[in-house]
């Protein structure tokens, strides 16, 4: 199974295809196969008049600005005290844009995934989460540590604390046990 975000995106200047980025060398793929590495790629933002859009740097186009035509699902690595080390999986709502928080969590010990549905996130700890809540728009103090950390809170009401320090895994290889397997 690839661990890197894939989101069909629209470049300005090779066209529609796919953009490749996090755990692994960033490229984008056109929809004719053409495959294009990447200097880097990464989400870029949203905005209700501009919709949302994904940054690349082109070798051969600098830095540009790919409209996202599609969210693929993005795997990324956290520690969760209930958990430990795992793989957080934000699931993207196919034939949508924009997917909103639902995440499958995927321990590394072996435990059985599931998915969870958050109803708030907040960057820092859940201390910190409390006090922007509270803040009315001025955001409080935050510690170089809250860097660190988001909080959820879940549509069940529960409180999820995640850390981003989980180890990185090495890439899988594709096997032909996992043609088939939609990525």
């Amino acid at each position: 199974m690839s661990r890197q975000t894939i989101d069909r995106v629209h470049h300005p200047k090779r066209g529609p295809g796919a953009l490749h980025y996090e755990n692994g060398p960033a490229s984008f793929v056109a929809n004719d196969g053409t495959v294009t590495p990447l200097k880097s790629a990464s989400m870029g933002g949203a905005s209700s008049t501009r919709g949302s859009w994904r940054v690349a740097v082109d070798p051969e186009h600098g830095r540009v600005e790919c409209p996202l035509v599609e969210a693929g699902d993005a795997h990324r690595r956290g520690w969760i005290a209930s958990v430990g080390d795992c793989w957080i999986v934000w699931l993207a709502a196919k034939g949508q844009r924009w997917g909103g928080f639902r995440m499958r969590i995927e321990p590394d010990s072996g435990a059985a995934p599931w998915t969870v549905e958050v109803s708030m996130l907040c960057g820092g700890r859940p201390a910190y989460a409390a006090k922007v809540e509270r803040s009315r728009g001025k955001l409080p103090h935050r510690e170089p540590e809250d860097d660190h950390w988001q909080t959820w809170r879940l549509t069940t009401g529960e409180v999820m604390a995640v850390r981003d320090c989980a180890p990185a895994v090495a890439p899988v290889e594709p096997t032909p046990a996992m043609q088939g397997v939609l990525l």
